[in-house]
């Protein structure tokens, strides 16, 4: 993604817009980066790769980050949603000049693009600037695979892993089989954020609050996956009760054990969260471009009439859905790591 901001017309001491020469030149960073006889300029890619080896060293330093990569490589094992947007360390020092160049020519030949703007602008003028920058006539766009892949029903993975920690990472990953676009997307992701994406929701007053198994926990839903995920900072020895506790919330909501005072606050977080979006231009055009590489396009009325129109019935629906695939735990070292009783 690459992105740029700038002034608004209005706010100019001279009356003159800065769009004709803001995607100038981001045109010109995307399709001509500078080279040098044909090639990316050696020092320039060699300084990028220290950067990125930098990046995976210090993933090490970020337990909860490394502790969900980790939990990939097992859930999505043979899966290429289980590869890290980083890469390898060995992956990064095999790159050359010549092949990140090619490489370079094959994106922006052949790569799905769009394009969005957010601004002050008539879109007829937006549209004519932009479509003379970024002139795609030349482009062969080719699309993606499905990011679902179906996974047979199988038995619980559960894979337990030392390491120096100062509290252990506990995730849980779901197999949703719905993703954005499907009928019921809105009704799972109404379920996952009563679960626990906000400070009302279960995990955080139940899990945390009142049971005190964890110093953090939250649920997440990635609906171009298909797949749920809960996170958890934890004592290494209340594993098995953390993730009992957190088994039967799921299965309180697919039974339909739910107040009404928090089926309306959580409504009133999705929609309040929808709508705050139009205030940050850089998060309501993430939220676009999921929708347009799902084919499936809202509004911002559109949405929350959708999530005002989710029901109890609806909830338990989407809970009942949802199958534990796989349980993760980065241990804290020479601690009890609750695998027993």
């Amino acid at each position: 993604v690459l992105s740029m901001a700038m002034a608004g017309d209005r706010f100019l001491p001279v009356r003159k817009s800065l769009l004709p020469e803001a995607t100038d030149l981001l045109s010109r960073v995307l399709f001509f980066p500078h080279q040098a006889q044909g090639m990316l300029i050696r020092e320039y890619v060699d300084q990028e790769k220290t950067n990125l080896i930098h990046l995976i060293e210090g993933l090490m330093n970020d337990k909860p980050a490394y502790a969900h990569e980790r939990f990939l490589g097992t859930m999505c094992a043979g899966e290429p949603y289980r590869l890290s947007e980083c890469g390898t360390i060995e992956d990064v020092g095999r790159i050359t000049p010549e092949d990140l160049t090619a490489f370079h020519g094959e994106v922006v030949r052949s790569a799905p693009m769009d394009v969005f703007f957010h601004g002050d602008c008539s879109p007829d003028v937006a549209a004519e600037v932009l479509g003379g920058m970024f002139d795609i006539r030349n482009r062969r766009a080719q699309f993606f695979p499905d990011t679902v892949v179906e996974v047979p029903p199988r038995p619980l993975i559960e894979r337990i892993e030392e390491c120096d920690v100062e509290q252990s990472q506990l995730i849980m990953g779901w197999r949703t089989s719905s993703r954005w676009g499907n009928p019921d997307a809105l009704e799972m992701l109404f379920f996952c954020s009563l679960l626990g994406a906000f400070p009302h929701s279960r995990l955080f007053t139940i899990v945390r609050e009142r049971e005190g198994l964890a110093y953090h926990v939250d649920s997440s839903l990635d609906q171009s996956k298909g797949v749920m995920f809960v996170h958890a900072g934890i004592d290494c020895a209340d594993f098995r009760r953390a993730v009992a506790m957190v088994e039967g919330q799921v299965a309180d909501i697919a039974s339909g054990n739910m107040r009404d005072d928090e089926i309306e606050q959580t409504r009133k977080a999705l929609i309040d969260r929808v709508r705050g979006m139009e205030d940050h231009p850089s998060e309501k055009i993430y939220s676009l471009l999921e929708m347009v590489i799902h084919g499936y396009v809202l509004t911002t009325v559109e949405l929350v009439r959708k999530i005002a129109s989710v029901d109890r019935g609806a909830i338990m629906n989407a809970a009942r859905k949802v199958r534990l695939d796989t349980v993760y735990c980065l241990a804290q070292k020479e601690s009890g790591n609750g695998k027993g009783g």
